[in-house]
């Protein structure tokens, strides 16, 4: 005779088609009803996630899973290349509106010609202060220096050289940022 117990051990594999009742086992779930109960308990669990298993075929699986990869791969590189191109232009964008304005005064006659009115404190207005405690220390040649810089960048600009794209270390730049991206 058949106990209760073994045939509850053997009703997952049952279930899954991994194996197959005996007459014996078959005859003793017909005769019991608390082992017919666990029976449909078991089989029920086993239809509860048929829609959701994942495609029994690995070839399938395999490209399914490879494909998702390379998407997630070109999503990456495309982050890689999109943030320091924005910092770049970011960065343009405020030099660029730094330059165009050195060296010309509002309503004067620069070299490069009268620069739009905009509005600005009358002159006999506080100045505002702009505390830089890293200057502090500076002795007054260092002080002076700095200020002669930051009053002639705009006649040095024109004499500067840009670096071209085909620059060594646009090289050196490129196989780095190919280096990160795997």
């Amino acid at each position: 005779m058949t106990s209760c117990t073994q045939l509850s051990d053997r009703m997952p594999d049952v279930a899954h088609g991994a194996s197959r009742w005996t007459e014996t086992e078959e005859r003793h779930l017909a005769a019991c009803a608390d082992c017919r109960a666990e029976w449909e308990l078991v089989t029920a669990a086993c239809r509860l996630g048929a829609p959701f298993r994942p495609p029994a075929d690995p070839a399938l699986m395999a490209s399914l899973v490879l494909e998702r990869l390379a998407h997630e791969r070109r999503r990456a590189r495309f982050r890689v290349r999109l943030w320091p191109a924005a910092g770049l232009a970011a960065a343009a964008a405020v030099i660029l509106a730094v330059w165009t304005g050195v060296g010309v005064r509002p309503g004067g006659d620069g070299a490069r010609g009268t620069a739009p009115r905009v509005a600005t404190a009358p002159p006999d207005a506080p100045r505002a202060e702009l505390p830089l405690p890293e200057l502090d220390d500076l002795p007054a040649e260092a002080l002076d220096s700095i200020l002669q810089a930051l009053d002639s960048p705009g006649a040095r600009a024109d004499t500067y050289e840009l670096p071209g794209l085909g620059d060594p270390g646009d090289r050196e730049l490129e196989r780095a940022l190919t280096g990160l991206e795997g």
